[in-house]
């Protein structure tokens, strides 16, 4: 009995925290060490033996590096990062494969509007689309 409470209880935690950190990476005006360490602890919690060699070696370069950021995408969802035609607005977003669950996060080549680096704009995609 107790045991069927808690799992409800546990997944509420966990998208807290998943709200928590996607709050911070689009207040962040350029990716970081420390969110590419909350980002690794987060998409690798599930695998305890990676997670220990990346604490000891250093997590990816998530937030700074699209090719490190396409990780946390996965194989059940599109995504594509575009640049607009004659403007410096951008946009990162996932999809999952059967088109819903549609997230997309704009940025900006210049400070005019969220100046956010693509890589960290999928980021926050990746992770959007994950929480659904």
């Amino acid at each position: 009995c107790g045991q069927g409470e808690a799992a409800p209880r546990r997944r509420a935690q966990i998208m807290t925290d998943l709200d928590d950190l996607i709050t911070r990476l689009e207040a962040a005006p350029e990716g970081s060490r420390e969110l590419d360490a909350e980002i690794g602890r987060r998409h690798l919690a599930a695998h305890p033996t990676n997670l220990a060699f990346c604490e000891l070696e250093g997590f990816a370069h998530y937030t700074t590096s699209l090719d490190a950021a396409l990780t946390l995408v996965g194989e059940e969802f599109n995504w594509k990062v575009e640049k607009f035609a004659g403007s410096n607005l951008a946009q990162a977003s996932v999809t999952r494969l059967n088109g819903y669950d549609y997230r997309t996060t704009f940025f900006s080549l210049d400070t005019e509007f969220v100046a956010r680096p693509p890589a960290l704009a999928l980021c926050i995609a990746a992770l959007k689309a994950r929480r659904t």
